[in-house]
């Protein structure tokens, strides 16, 4: 089971490209900077994207991003959560 070590939202200004860079540049600081980044399920239409993020320090989590469409949320659509995969 996937366990969510992360969660944020962002506004509706963002474009889909924006989102997933507002995303991956506010991951918490204490897990490094971003090692690299695989890239998983990404489509731009349905607004969703998926990857797998390893950090400097080892760490590794999943990042999904998409576009919410509940009533609630429409200040702050985009949602980004981070699992932890190790």
């Amino acid at each position: 089971m996937r366990k969510l070590v992360h969660e944020n939202t962002f506004g509706n200004h963002l474009m889909y490209e924006g989102a997933i860079e507002h995303s991956l540049d506010t991951l918490p600081s204490e897990w490094g900077g971003i090692a690299n980044v695989n890239e998983g399920d990404c489509d731009w239409l349905q607004n969703y994207y998926e990857a797998t993020v390893t950090m400097e320090n080892g760490f590794i989590v999943e990042l999904e991003i998409f576009f919410s469409d509940e009533e609630g949320d429409e200040n702050y659509p985009w949602v980004c959560k981070a699992y932890k995969m190790n």
